[in-house]
């Protein structure tokens, strides 16, 4: 025989294990997004100290550089003053 009406009970307990369903896949989601904002919070720490890192290369490698050309520049005007 096919059931066309439930009780106010059933249909009570039926809303009662949906709402509890509801609440555990929240709370699921709440801790796969509290996970995901940890990784995403180190990824971005590791990624900010690797640009640090490239940052602080680069300016050694433009002081470098900077250095070299005033000296060479300087040798080479040190000899052109010496002949004349």
């Amino acid at each position: 025989m096919k059931k066309e009406y439930v009780t106010h009970e059933e249909l009570n307990h039926a809303v009662d294990n949906l709402s509890n369903e509801i609440k555990l896949n929240n709370k699921d989601m709440e801790m796969g997004f509290s996970k995901l904002d940890s990784k995403i919070d180190s990824t971005f720490e590791k990624l900010n100290g690797k640009i640090d890192a490239k940052f602080a290369e680069q300016k050694l490698w433009i002081w470098t550089t900077i250095v070299s050309v005033i000296v060479a520049a300087l040798s080479i005007l040190g000899s052109i003053h010496k002949f004349f």
